[in-house]
């Protein structure tokens, strides 16, 4: 995959792209959020609505063991850690992203642990959650895999969540996870975004 373009954002070689940092603040859950982003990271410019209906959709109910799979610069998992009561782990392929999501973490006042791999490969342990928002430009060869792979790394009661558009194949991607997954449902839907939320079965 070649860095063209912000579609590319999905890359261990952004962090070759040049510079240009940029500060923006937000509120998500009642807590207040300052960001560093960059070029070469995904929605440099502020907290994008499906990273926001993921959030809004899991912060009541989330705790234990959490990782947010492709972090990019820390929104998801810096809120999550944030509301308390969770154990977080971040990871991204992209190296620009993690350092960002380091300095996210020291800025909000929250400890996680941000490792930098492709998907799963650099993961170790088990979790009580997996939550992501999926880069979708990457297409389906890149992130099925980390649907389909997570209940390999969740608890026995564990939760997969991911966020995704209708028209991006939200519906499909559920039909799809339903030969991996012995319960899968909508949590939220919001503005064509559907947080969707998986459960292994007996057999998985």
């Amino acid at each position: 995959m070649g860095v063209k373009g912000m579609d590319q954002y999905f890359s261990p070689e952004n962090d070759a792209l040049p510079s240009k940092r940029r500060t923006f603040f937000c509120q998500i859950g009642g807590m207040n959020f300052e960001f560093v982003t960059d070029t070469g990271v995904f929605s440099k410019s502020g907290l994008d609505y499906g990273s926001r209906t993921l959030l809004e959709a899991i912060l009541p109910e989330i705790s234990g063991c959490v990782l947010d799979i492709g972090c990019g610069y820390g929104p998801i998992g810096i809120a999550i850690a944030k509301k308390s009561n969770t154990d977080v782990t971040m990871t991204d392929i992209n190296p620009r992203a993690v350092k960002l999501a380091e300095e996210n973490a020291s800025i909000n006042k929250v400890k996680v642990d941000i490792i930098e791999g492709d998907g799963y490969g650099n993961i170790s342990g088990s979790f009580d959650w997996i939550v992501t928002n999926p880069p979708v430009r990457a297409g389906k060869k890149v992130f099925y895999p980390w649907l389909e792979n997570a209940g390999s790394r969740l608890k026995p009661e564990g939760t997969l969540v991911f966020v995704l558009k209708k028209d991006q194949g939200a519906l499909s991607a559920m039909k799809h996870l339903g030969a991996f997954y012995g319960e899968i449902g909508i949590l939220m839907k919001k503005s064509g975004y559907y947080v969707v939320k998986c459960k292994k079965g007996l057999t998985n």
